[in-house]
């Protein structure tokens, strides 16, 4: 099976802010997850303070590679937590990857690159912005 957190489950009627919608969301799919399911979580460790959220969801990725009940599954994670791609370097089934960003033309190239973990292009994203916007 394919489960997937994947968006934003917050919801003012369940009193769900982002980060407990998807802990709930994730706590879910480890109770469904066995050693045949890919787990694809989107964004882990958002919604909460970022050294917090890094941290949750480094342990978060330790226990599921650990294996056993709930955390058997193949998981795919992605995050803009950097502190997470420390991983492979604990634990040789850990793997970084990237997707290539053309920062010309400030748009990704959709091209895998593996073992590599992604940049940071907050900076010529900014600037194209600010002379868009300011000029």
């Amino acid at each position: 099976s394919v489960l997937a957190d994947i968006g934003d489950e917050q919801s003012l009627t369940a009193n769900l802010s982002t980060f407990s919608g998807h802990i709930k969301r994730i706590s879910a799919l480890r109770a469904e997850a066995d050693g045949r399911s890919l787990l694809l979580l989107d964004e882990l460790g958002t919604g909460t303070d970022p050294m917090e959220g890094a941290a949750l969801g480094q342990a978060l990725l330790k226990q599921l590679i650990k294996g056993g009940v709930g955390n058997g599954a193949l998981t795919i994670a992605t995050t803009h937590h950097s502190i997470m791609t420390s991983l492979k370097f604990e634990d040789p089934r850990a793997e970084n990857a990237s997707v290539e960003f053309d920062e010309q033309a400030l748009a990704p190239t959709y091209k895998l690159l593996w073992g590599v973990p992604g940049g940071h292009t907050w900076l010529s994203t900014f600037m194209f912005i600010q002379m868009v916007v300011w000029h």
